[in-house]
Formats: structure tokens, C-alpha cells, sequence
């Protein structure tokens, strides 16, 4: 080991070092402290102003919004009307403004009296109203001022919180003759207080007296004593957990006052990163420190770090249940885990030093072995590679092998670490599947072989049977007894219901997926029910339809389709005339189709039977048929990827659905053909 690894000069290092980051450690704490501090006041100062301009905004605000009504009423104290006193003239025009301007409660003009001569709502001309009492008036006739602003007070017309404006009348000789203005509603004005509250983040006070006039939506949740506190103290007041700045202005045009707050939280971190000077000197106090206990820590901490990581890798390595083993880049055994010693059967010291290839690998895999073993000398690593392995006792099991090199400060390979994982009991099982498939495929070839001949190749018999009892009932009829009557017409029935049975099996036999293409159902519908009219027009039957989409399928098939799910519906109708509804919609990846009957209906117990070959639910002297055309039905729709099933109640008729998949005709899954 090196002088400078020894202990001695370790523990010198240890404390030159520890002295300097110490050193370096407490000037940077008396920087951070002092940069808190000053970022804390400049934040604070910052903060103070922009609510200081809130309150500049809310004043101007305020005095824009009533300065508006003055010029409006100043103007209106010109016209000839207000001069003359005219009242029916100014009725109508205050009414008017009442409707125009949304805010005002009410607008009026009294003479110098007090009493009203003109407003916008209905008042008793013969004992006009006086408001000579009232607070405005007086200041107005005392005080000489062009205008007068009312003091908030909840209207005794809409009830809520008004303010008003009004100025005074004069004839030529500028003689006081009364007053004109409105009551206008604060809800117009503190609405912009609103906004502009929200818009600047803050929360908003306002309030005459012991009267509050407005409370911003923060402000509601808290009790007004504590923001009323707050206005004697210095810049920062708390509320509950929360710090907030404020400011009281005074409201002179409403005689109010009011509370901006604005809740205050201050990061010292967010101040640092903020201001590019203290960042970039705080990072390189921070960097130093780092650098300094990183020189500090290297030259111990790299050698604690080898033994953990070395028993680190040891207890994985021993205690995977993958096989692993370490190879030299000469192909021997270096190192062998305890999993593959136990499946391999030999001994640690029977397999150390040994040549890989021919001590763990069947013979089988020896050339891929050795190729294998040169590409990871080239590449560095092998990645799931299927090799068969053989034990001492000669028995083989097929593992799936990754292999990476392990390289020195040069890059030069020292060796290998390999794992391979068994997946003979996978490999078996996917042969098993595979033959199972197989034997499958070939059970269903012989299925649809078999019954291909018993439909086809048994018509022939048929037929000749047929024949010749039809001709033994057209000889001999009542030449015979009735017994022999009766045993030729059952004859002639089972020949006529088996040729039936047969070609309905042929044709579900036949029943695949050859020809997809662009379909309309629409079109396929139209021409179900042409080919269908004669059973339409002689049941009554009403069909209708919503608009029906294009679909990829079998154009034959899908008319095969629709033309057993209508004479089904027509089949197993009431006595009344049936009504059959046909629906489309789309859902995810796929068009659900709906035949709605009102026929005599299914019970429940029987929604699968329906579906399966050659059962019926009803005799056929009532319901003729072969029970094949709903199992045909099902086999089609599956063929196209989709499903088949029924709603029904017995009695209230029956909706059957069918699914069939949106694809594209150039990307048709046809795996079901």
C-alpha cells in the first residue's frame, strides 16, 4: 500500500481536512444567515408596494365609478326639461334610464323643498315624497358643493347596499332649485373590487363605521376582528397559522374605509435561486464544501465500498436460484454457485479449473458454446442464448444464457459472470401445446370431413329412399289398410325433415370466413326483405331500421345472417302482426346490431340452448324448422370476431345482439377462417 493510504496519514488528512471544512461550513452559515436577512426585508419592502398600489388601484377605481355617474347627472341638470320641471317628460326619461343602467335603484329629481318631482319608478303626484330629513339633502343645501356622494345604506327598494350621487340644480341665476341623482347599487363597484382583488392575490376589507360593506371571498371565512387588529400593527399581522401583509386606506367618496391583506410566506430558498448574485455564491460555497468532502472521502471510502459491494455480489451470487458461474477468457470455471452445483451434481472442487464447455454443455451445444464464448470476448456480453446443459448422471435440461465480461481500470476482461436460467419445464410445455394444438387442428379437419360426408354424401341414399316411399304412397294409397297409410306419410315425413337436417348441416359445416370485404348492411337488408316478401306480406310483418354502417365481412354470410334472425322473428310471432326493429351503434372497436321482435318471447334457462345445433324449444307441428338457423347465426358471427346474444322475457318479445369488430378491409383479422 502507498505512504499516502497508510493510517497515519490518513487520520492527518482526516483532520486538515475536517478543520477546513469546518472553517468553510460556519462562513457559509453567516452568509446564508445574512443574505436571509436581507432578502427577507427586500421581499417584504417589494410586497409592500404592490399593496400599496392595490390600494392606489382600489381608490382609483372607486372614484372613476362615481365620477362617472356626476358627469352623467351634471349633464342631464342642463336639459330644458329639469330646468322647467317638466315631471311626465322626466318620468318617462328616468324610467327609461332606470331600465338603461342596471345599477341604479332608482332615479329622481327634488325641487328645493325636498319634495320629488320627477323619478324613474311611479310615486303619488298630489303628495309627492320629501326627503328634506334625509342626511344628503341637507349637506347638499348646507354645504353649496356641486355634488353630493350618499353614504352606503341598504335601498328601501332592492334591499341591498346602495350608495348615490347627486348634484345640485340651478336656474340662470345660479339660485339653489333642488337636486338630481340616483341610488346606485355597490354590488356594480365592489364587483370590480373583486376582480381586481383576485387579479392582485389580496383580500379585501370594507366597511363604514361598525358596517361592513364588502368582504372578498377569503376574507368570508375568517371573523372581521381579526383583520380590524391587524391595521395596528407593524407591516405583518397573524391570522390563525398565516402571516399577512396590510394596508388601511381611506375611502373618501363613500366615507369608508378599507383593509387590503395579503397573506405573506417567504422562502429563503426561492429568494436565493431568484437573485443571480446570492445563487451563484451560495452554489460555490456549496461546491466547495462538496469538493472538499469529497477529497476528504475518497481515500477510505473507496476501499469500504469494494468489501461491500464484493459481499454484496457474493451473497447474490451464492444464494441465486438462477445457475451461475464465473469463466476466465480462456473457457475455464472460475466460480460456481450452489443452484447450478446442485442441478449439475459435482462438487466445488470436482468443476473449479475445468473446461466449460465440455463440463457443463451436451454435446449438442458445444459449437454453439464456443461461438458464443468468442462473441463475448468481442462484445462483452451474451443475451438470452438457449444452450442444453447435461448433469453427472448425463441427463439434459435446456437453459436460456446471459453472460457480461468483468473488466479492469483498462478495459481488459478478467472474466465472465454467467446465469442461466432452466426453462426446461417451459420447453416442455410449449411442445405439449404444440401437439395439443396439433391434434386439435386435426380433430376439427376430421370434424368438418365428417360432417361434410354426412351431409353430401348421404343425400344420395336419401334421395333413393325418398323416392321410392313417395312412390309406395302415390301406388298404394288406400289400397291399404290406414295403419299402412299412416306408416307411408310417417316414412315420407322423416325422409323429407332428414334431407332438411342435412342441408342445414352441410351448410353450417360450409361456414367460414372466405370473402371479407366492404359490406353495407344496409344494402343487405334491403335485399333480406325482398327475398323475404312473400313471408312479410302474408304475416303482416313491419320491418324498420336507424341507419346501418358499413362493415368488413363475408357479404353472403352476414345476408345468411339477417335473413334468419327477420324469419325467426316473423316465425315465432303473437297473433298480432309482428313488428321487427333493427339498430346499430358503436362502441369501442366495434358495431353492436340489435333485432328487436315482439314475438311470444324466450325464458331465460333457455338463452344458451338456443344456440346450440338441432335444439328446439317448440314442437313442429307449431314451429317447423330444423334448429340449425340460430346456431348458423352464432357460427357466422363468430367467425367474424364477434358475439351473439339474446334479451328476452316470455311473452314481451326478444332483442337479439351481434357484435362485429371496426377494422380496416387491409388489416381484417382472419385467424377464425
Amino acid at each position: 500500500m502507498s505512504e499516502k493510504y497508510t493510517h497515519e496519514a490518513l487520520v492527518k488528512r482526516k483532520r486538515i481536512f475536517v478543520a477546513v471544512i469546518c472553517t468553510v461550513s460556519v462562513i457559509f452559515i453567516f452568509f446564508v444567515i445574512a443574505a436571509g436577512y436581507f432578502l427577507y426585508r427586500h421581499d417584504l419592502k417589494d410586497r409592500g408596494n404592490r399593496l400599496n398600489l392595490s390600494g392606489v388601484q382600489l381608490k382609483e377605481q372607486t372614484g372613476d365609478f362615481l365620477k362617472q355617474y356626476i358627469s352623467l347627472f351634471e349633464m342631464l341638470s342642463e336639459i330644458e326639461a329639469v330646468r322647467q320641471k317638466e315631471t311626465g317628460e322626466l318620468n318617462e326619461l328616468f324610467k327609461r334610464l332606470n331600465q338603461r343602467f342596471s345599477e341604479f335603484e332608482n332615479i329622481a329629481a327634488v325641487d328645493e323643498a325636498g319634495f320629488f318631482f320627477a323619478s324613474g319608478r311611479p310615486f303619488d303626484i298630489s303628495d309627492p315624497p320629501n326627503v328634506s330629513h334625509l342626511a344628503f339633502f341637507q349637506k347638499a343645501e348646507e354645504s353649496g358643493d356641486a355634488y353630493v356622494i350618499m353614504n352606503p345604506h341598504v335601498g328601501p327598494i332592492s334591499h341591498e347596499d346602495v350608495t348615490g350621487v347627486v348634484v345640485r340644480l340651478e336656474d340662470e341665476k345660479h339660485r339653489y332649485r333642488g337636486l338630481l341623482g340616483a341610488s346606485i347599487k355597490l354590488s356594480h363597484l365592489t364587483n370590480k373590487w373583486a376582480q381586481m382583488a383576485e387579479k392582485s392575490n389580496i383580500s379585501l376589507l370594507a366597511y363604514r363605521g361598525d358596517r361592513d360593506i364588502f368582504f372578498s371571498e377569503g376574507m368570508e371565512e375568517s371573523e372581521p376582528d381579526n383583520f380590524f387588529s391587524c391595521s395596528a400593527t407593524n407591516e405583518i399581522c397573524e391570522i390563525g397559522k398565516k402571516q399577512f401583509l396590510h394596508k388601511t386606506i381611506s375611502l373618501g367618496e363613500l366615507s369608508s374605509k378599507a383593509v387590503l391583506l395579503s397573506e405573506y410566506r417567504f422562502s429563503l430558498i426561492s429568494g436565493f435561486v431568484s437573485n443571480p448574485h446570492y445563487f451563484i455564491i451560495t452554489v460555490i460555497f456549496a461546491l466547495t464544501i462538496v469538493v472538499l468532502v469529497f477529497m476528504h472521502r475518497r481515500e477510505s471510502a473507496w476501499l469500504e465500498l469494494l468489501i461491500k459491494s464484493e459481499e454484496k455480489f457474493r451473497r447474490f451470487f451464492e444464494n441465486e436460484p438462477e445457475y451461475c458461474y464465473m469463466v476466465s477468457p480462456e473457457g475455464t470455471i472460475m466460480d460456481i454457485n450452489k443452484s447450478a452445483l446442485d442441478i449439475l451434481g459435482y462438487s466445488k472442487t470436482e468443476i473449479i479449473g475445468k473446461p466449460v464447455i465440455t463440463t457443463i454443455y451436451a454435446p449438442s451445444s458445444y459449437q454453439k458454446t464456443e461461438d458464443l464464448l468468442k462473441k463475448w470476448k468481442e462484445t462483452g456480453e451474451v443475451r438470452n442464448e438457449e444452450l442444453n446443459i447435461i448433469t453427472k448422471k448425463g441427463k439434459e435440461r435446456t437453459v436460456l444464457l446471459s453472460a457480461v465480461a468483468v473488466k479492469d481500470d483498462k478495459g481488459k476482461i478478467l472474466h465472465s459472470v454467467s446465469v442461466q436460467r432452466d426453462v426446461t419445464k417451459r420447453r416442455l410445455a410449449e411442445e405439449n401445446l404444440r401437439k395439443t394444438a396439433e391434434e386439435l387442428k386435426r380433430s376439427n379437419k376430421d370434424l368438418e370431413q365428417f360432417a361434410y360426408v354426412a351431409s353430401h354424401d348421404l343425400q344420395e341414399p336419401l334421395r333413393t329412399v325418398a323416392s321410392y316411399v313417395q312412390l309406395l304412397q302415390r301406388r298404394y294409397r288406400g289400397k291399404l289398410d290406414a295403419d299402412a297409410d299412416e306408416f307411408i306419410a310417417f316414412a315420407v315425413d322423416g325422409a323429407k325433415r332428414m334431407h332438411f337436417l342435412l342441408n342445414d348441416l352441410l351448410a353450417f359445416s360450409r361456414i367460414k370466413l372466405l370473402a371479407p370485404d366492404s359490406v353495407e348492411t344496409g344494402d343487405i337488408l334491403r335485399q333480406t326483405l325482398t327475398d323475404l316478401r312473400v313471408a312479410i306480406e302474408e304475416s303482416g310483418a313491419v320491418v324498420t331500421c336507424d341507419a346501418l354502417p358499413a362493415v368488413i365481412g363475408d357479404r353472403s354470410q352476414l345476408s345468411q345472417l339477417f335473413r334468419n334472425l327477420i324469419s325467426n322473428a316473423i316465425k315465432y310471432r303473437r297473433e298480432e302482426s309482428p313488428c321487427i326493429h333493427i339498430t346499430s351503434e358503436k362502441k369501442d372497436r366495434e358495431w353492436v346490431f340489435s333485432f328487436r321482435d315482439n314475438g311470444i318471447g324466450i325464458a331465460p334457462e333457455y338463452f344458451d340452448r338456443i344456440f346450440v345445433i338441432f335444439q328446439r324449444l317448440h314442437t313442429r307441428d307449431k314451429y317447423p324448422g330444423t334448429g340449425m338457423g340460430l346456431a348458423m347465426c352464432k357460427k357466422i358471427v363468430e367467425r367474424h370476431g364477434g358475439r351473439l346474444w339474446v334479451e328476452s322475457r316470455e311473452g314481451a318479445g326478444s332483442v337479439f345482439y351481434f357484435t362485429l369488430p371496426i377494422k380496416e378491409k387491409n388489416g381484417y383479422d382472419d385467424r377464425n377462417r
